[in-house]
């Protein structure tokens, strides 16, 4: 069932058609660039899901632990799984090139009182990352720069020391059996309970990418969101 259902997810392709001024805009909260001044995003995705740059953000839960036989409990009674919850996050950045290319990536969460859904307005950036960018304002940075850093809550509700990224360089082979570096970013950060939950609600990976930083305006850009 799991196989079945990623091969029935929308490809990058599939999203952008979507979302453009012709597509269906059926989304949940929909996004439809459908104005003069969302043309530059229009074309900077399309960027992206023409080379072939992925991005994905999601809470998943995770079984990290199972209790032994509990001699305490009942007779043949095992002891509880140990659950945790955890956001993961992964960024593929194809025809990487470290003394060519540039890129600048963040992930931001947002807690109750940080806005709705659809337009939240407030976040705190749990990661990021970036390799000389171009001094350029994205859509993607500028959308960044209106989230209003909010007052951290009192009781820590995710490790700090799961924040940190895992980088690496892969090397695959094209079909013409021509070789390209493909850089991997990912990431799981470990949520804590608060009163039988944490307090974070959703979350917003964003990510801008120039294959080749001399050509400024020739950049790839996604930005995503996961809720609970």
């Amino acid at each position: 069932m799991y196989k079945w259902a990623e091969g029935e997810e929308s490809t990058p392709l599939d999203r952008w058609a979507r979302r453009c001024f012709f597509g269906m805009h059926n989304e949940v909260p929909s996004v439809h660039w459908n104005k003069p001044e969302h043309a530059h995003i229009a074309i900077a995705e399309l960027n992206a899901a023409t080379i072939g740059v992925e991005a994905g953000v999601n809470f998943r839960l995770r079984i990290v632990d199972s209790g032994s036989h509990g001699w305490g409990g009942p007779m043949g009674s095992v002891g509880a799984q140990v659950h945790e919850q955890h956001l993961e996050y992964r960024l593929l950045l194809p025809f990487f090139d470290a003394n060519r290319s540039a890129y600048r990536w963040s992930l931001t969460v947002h807690r109750h009182g940080d806005g709705s859904a659809n337009q939240y307005t407030g976040g705190e950036v749990l990661a990021e990352g970036e390799l000389n960018p171009p001094t350029l304002a994205t859509a993607a940075s500028e959308r960044r720069a209106t989230l209003a850093v909010p007052k951290r809550p009192n009781k820590p509700d995710y490790r700090a020391d799961s924040t940190t990224p895992i980088q690496e360089i892969r090397t695959v082979e094209l079909a013409n059996a021509s070789p390209q570096q493909v850089k991997d970013i990912r990431g799981a950060i470990v949520l804590m309970p608060d009163t039988r939950r944490h307090n974070i609600e959703a979350a917003t990976l964003s990510l801008t990418y120039w294959p080749n930083r001399d050509i400024h305006d020739a950049y790839a850009e996604l930005e995503l969101m996961d809720t609970l």
